[in-house]
């Protein structure tokens, strides 16, 4: 992972269109990490998961000044899905892993609480946002 800029300041570029581009090196200056789809899918999704990093900011579970975030596309046999990080800036632990929901997943929630052993929550965006205090 290289690019690690505050949450905040990566909102900032988000709203700035900084991550519009559709090219590859762009897209890994948005915070992607990891995909299975097509490269040019990669600008949707950014735009897609953005709007959701914004919703959960106001959370007092995610400090801005200290975290950065990064977004991953998985695939398993069940086909992909995204996911998005919240992890410290200086050690790179992450605190949060927030899997969105596609055709045969649902939302996740995913964290230091239970030590990712398993899903703290799986619901919808609504009880998403509700456990972030939203």
């Amino acid at each position: 992972m290289t690019n690690k800029i505050t949450v905040n300041k990566w909102v900032g570029n988000f709203i700035n269109g900084d991550y519009n581009c559709n090219d590859v090196s762009t897209q890994c200056s948005a915070g992607w990490y990891d995909w299975f789809c097509n490269n040019s899918s990669l600008a949707k999704k950014t735009k897609l998961l953005g709007k959701k990093v914004i919703q959960l900011l106001p959370s007092a579970k995610i400090d801005g000044h200290k975290m950065y975030v990064w977004f991953k596309n998985n695939g398993d046999c069940q086909g992909s899905y995204d996911d998005f990080r919240f992890a410290d800036i200086k050690t790179g632990e992450i605190f949060y892993t927030i899997a969105l929901a596609n055709n045969t997943h649902k939302n996740e929630i995913w964290g230091r609480e239970n030590n990712f052993e398993q899903p703290i929550l799986t619901g919808s965006w609504k009880e998403v946002k509700e456990f972030f205090g939203i």
